[in-house]
């Protein structure tokens, strides 16, 4: 699991950790929550809120999966890889939020990444770029943990919204499933048995329209976990401190 503790006022902070399969009963006293976490009943002491996600199976590797998927979806991954599409990790956090700031503006009422969260998330993310003729076309950015063989999608950036003709958009989504895909590849290589491409709590407009493109690849839908401790959900009641994390 990966572990990020997040500063709060009078000298406290909150542990926020990630791809557990589920809470320790020890972390229950303190300020804690468990995000994406596996399992799906109440555990003692957390305040549990289930949400969807969708998840590739890795364990057979990734050769199964390329064969399970639609026609239409293969061909356009190896069409966008024929054309020169190429992934390079990101080292720059700035780059990283320059990238998804842009990808924010073009969206309705979508907030720009906040600075201080990524900085506390960077050491333990994994980023990779999307490159075509040396433009960087998107960004994804992963939590990555071998202990769970398990690797979760954070944050996705992309200037499909940038193009300007159908034949553009029709290029930048063959560029964003191979893109996809290509980090496919990646988590198997680390040795992870799932890729998680984020959880989600509603069904609005905008986002099943993002679940349709997720939905490409053969995914399974899966109720995941967050789980927040009791002292820690009380705190963000009394103060009316919204969802920090």
């Amino acid at each position: 699991m990966i572990v990020v503790k997040m500063p709060l006022r009078f000298g406290l902070h909150v542990k926020n950790i990630w791809l557990a399969d589920r809470p320790t009963t020890g972390s229950a006293l303190g300020f804690s929550v468990y995000n994406d976490c596996l399992a799906t009943r109440p555990c003692a002491g957390f305040v549990r809120v289930p949400k969807q996600a969708f998840f590739l199976d890795l364990r057979h590797g990734t050769a199964p999966l390329m064969e399970t998927m639609n026609s239409d979806t293969r061909y356009k991954i190896r069409r966008a890889a024929k054309e020169g599409l190429v992934t390079e990790p990101e080292q720059s956090a700035d780059a990283f939020a320059e990238m998804y700031d842009a990808f924010a503006r073009s969206k309705e009422n979508f907030p720009p990444m906040h600075r201080g969260r990524l900085g506390l998330y960077w050491p333990d993310m994994v980023v990779t770029k999307a490159v075509h003729e040396g433009v960087t076309l998107g960004m994804h950015g992963y939590f990555i943990d071998r202990q769970t063989k398990r690797g979760t999608l954070l944050w996705a950036a992309t200037l499909f919204r940038e193009a300007t003709t159908s034949q553009e958009r029709n290029t930048l989504a063959r560029f964003n499933l191979c893109h996809f895909w290509k980090d496919i590849e990646m988590v198997a290589e680390h040795g992870c048995d799932d890729f998680d491409f984020g959880y989600f709590g509603d069904t609005t407009q905008g986002l099943e329209s993002v679940n349709k493109f997720k939905q490409q690849f053969p995914v399974q839908l899966k109720e995941v976990s967050s789980y927040y401790s009791l002292p820690w959900f009380l705190w963000k009641r009394i103060l009316d401190r919204g969802d920090p994390l």
